[in-house]
């Protein structure tokens, strides 16, 4: 997604504004995007939520198919009603410093072929050689998020020392054409979570993780009715509203329709 990152720097940047109107075309290609555990409940109401095979942070499912992110809509508009954060940061985007202290700082770094990026035009990044109003938020949300990393990637941690944590396999059955699938994530093992005793519930409480795996849980139920679920089976209405039963047959259906996502057994 970031194809030109480069460190922000008052010398060569500081004609650079950043354009008022938001635009996710970045995100064109994007099928699977990182989550932070602040966000994951937000997340979890119209995306699947899954883990990554080695620890590192949750994703989001944006597609299904290669390259064709389903959340992006016309003109670079975006069909979700909450935008993850790292689809919402770019062109900014930190990197990671050690001071000789041992501190941990960052640089803030842009992607300079972003087209949200305007010289001499938008909201400025810098005013008078320091940075402008807008550019002091953008450092306080990725130094947020700087944060929201390092626990988030604890949390997955725990998880997967706790032994909940199974590789699985995303089906698509698609009712014109071959069925799709995707694969190179985990998802919590139900039978294992449900075994767990009090002490380990407590210990999973303690520090958040309960509430990561209860998040992902519930985003499962997104795999059959979700915005992702209803756009690829020509379900969705006018700016991604999600239209609801039209016939009898469809309100007491089952849930056996051509088109289905669903986790191989």
């Amino acid at each position: 997604m970031f194809k030109q990152p480069e460190a922000l720097n008052v010398e060569r940047h500081a004609s650079l504004g950043l354009a008022d109107q938001p635009n996710y075309s970045h995100a064109a290609e994007e099928i699977l995007t990182p989550v932070f555990s602040g966000e994951a409940w937000q997340v979890a109401r119209e995306y699947t939520l899954v883990f990554p095979n080695e620890v590192g942070l949750p994703l989001a499912i944006l597609g299904y198919q290669q390259g064709v992110n389903a959340y992006l809509g016309n003109n670079g508009s975006w069909w979700g009603r909450y935008v993850p954060a790292h689809i919402r940061r770019y062109p900014f985007i930190a990197a990671p410093q050690q001071t000789d202290s041992g501190q941990q700082q960052f640089t803030v770094m842009i992607d300079i072929s972003a087209p949200q990026l305007l010289e001499d035009a938008g909201q400025p990044l810098f005013e008078e050689g320091q940075p402008s109003k807008l550019l002091k938020e953008v450092q306080r949300v990725l130094a947020n998020l700087q944060t929201d990393t390092q626990r988030t990637q604890l949390l997955v941690k725990q998880i997967d020392e706790a032994g909940l944590l199974v590789k699985q396999n995303l089906h698509i059955k698609v009712k014109e054409g071959k069925d799709k699938g995707l694969q190179g994530f985990r998802v919590i093992d139900q039978a294992a979570f449900r075994q767990c005793d009090g002490e380990a519930l407590a210990a999973l409480n303690k520090t958040g993780a309960l509430d990561l795996i209860q998040a992902h849980l519930c985003s499962l139920t997104n795999l059959q009715d979700g915005l992702l679920a209803k756009k690829a089976a020509g379900k969705l209405g006018q700016n991604g509203v999600l239209e609801g039963p039209a016939t009898l047959d469809e309100l007491f259906n089952e849930g056996d329709d051509d088109f289905t996502f669903d986790f191989d057994s």
